[in-house]
């Protein structure tokens, strides 16, 4: 019984522990799309994807032929992109700073197995 409570609170922390390793870098971004006024995708390099959430509304947002840029609170290009830490859109009436709230790893869904 010991053994079992072991090996079920090691798959907790193992499942924990990659759930927290995934990180947007601010010098990794490909692209990105808006999906509301306070919500985006950002796509890295490597092809992850993140959505990030923004306190309130950012409405240069939907304009996504705009410039965006992710602004880190950190002095790195290599930290990992964190709540309050800022995206940036330049538009025609200049740059609008939007605040995150929440950063989460996208994870495409696993297609359904067929028997």
């Amino acid at each position: 019984m010991k053994s079992m409570t072991f090996f079920a609170s090691l798959i907790l922390i193992t499942a924990s522990a990659s759930a927290e390793t995934a990180c947007l870098r601010i010098n990794d971004m490909w692209s990105w799309s808006p999906v509301s006024p306070s919500m985006i995708t950002v796509e890295t390099r490597s092809h992850a994807k993140f959505t990030l959430t923004i306190r309130g509304v950012c409405p240069a947002i939907m304009q996504n032929k705009l410039r965006l840029e992710l602004r880190s609170r950190s002095s790195s290009d290599l930290a990992c992109l964190t709540a309050n830490d800022d995206v940036i859109v330049h538009g025609d009436a200049g740059p609008q700073r939007c605040t995150i709230v929440k950063i989460e790893p996208l994870v495409p869904e696993k297609p359904a197995i067929q028997h």
